[in-house]
């Protein structure tokens, strides 16, 4: 893998792919994956608490190849909603109301599916992950463990929501800020 592609390269390939997609059984079911590809070595290095889940990831991003990746272009990744595999996919998509949501963390690192819809995307929970993109911190963090009660997917987990709400519905990763995902649901 060639971790040296250009951001421009990667906002690039998302206009060209930016159409939302309908859910692949009609509306009804949506498979969501909450992705990254930390490196279990560089990630837990010196942390009493494991950030990276060595059981789970795919690997190969350093913790250092990541944050000179962020703090090189962070808007191109805002707008990319991908950094070096720190994604959702799909980040865009159509599913009918009732629909169930399938969403599973495929990554190594704790994440969380947390509905923004009332005040957009935003900041997350992470003081040190907002300055590089200019944000301020998400009115949902100030109560973190109750988010993550209610929203987060711990590395190799996996939760279901129904779609009940007609309207576009928006979804970050209140840990990395970048990781958004827009759903219409009709």
């Amino acid at each position: 893998m060639n971790l040296k592609v250009p951001v421009a390269a990667a906002v690039c390939s998302l206009f060209l792919f930016a159409a939302p997609a309908f859910a692949r059984d009609g509306g009804t079911r949506e498979d969501i994956r909450l992705r990254d590809k930390c490196d279990p070595a560089t990630f837990n290095a010196g942390r009493a608490v494991p950030l990276c889940n060595p059981a789970v990831t795919e690997g190969g991003v350093t913790f250092q190849q990541l944050t000179n990746f962020l703090a090189a272009r962070p808007q191109d990744i805002l707008r990319a909603r991908d950094a070096l595999g720190w994604k959702i996919n799909p980040d865009d998509t159509h599913v009918n109301r009732g629909a169930t949501l399938d969403i599973r963390n495929t990554g190594g690192e704790t994440h969380t599916f947390t509905d923004v819809t009332a005040s957009g995307f935003t900041g997350v929970c992470v003081a040190g992950l907002n300055a590089p993109f200019r944000l301020q911190a998400n009115p949902l963090c100030v109560d973190f463990a109750a988010v993550l009660a209610t929203s987060g997917v711990a590395s190799g987990g996996s939760r279901t929501m129904v779609a009940t709400t007609a309207g576009t519905r928006l979804f970050q990763c209140l840990i990395h800020p970048w990781m958004r995902s827009s759903i219409q649901v009709r």
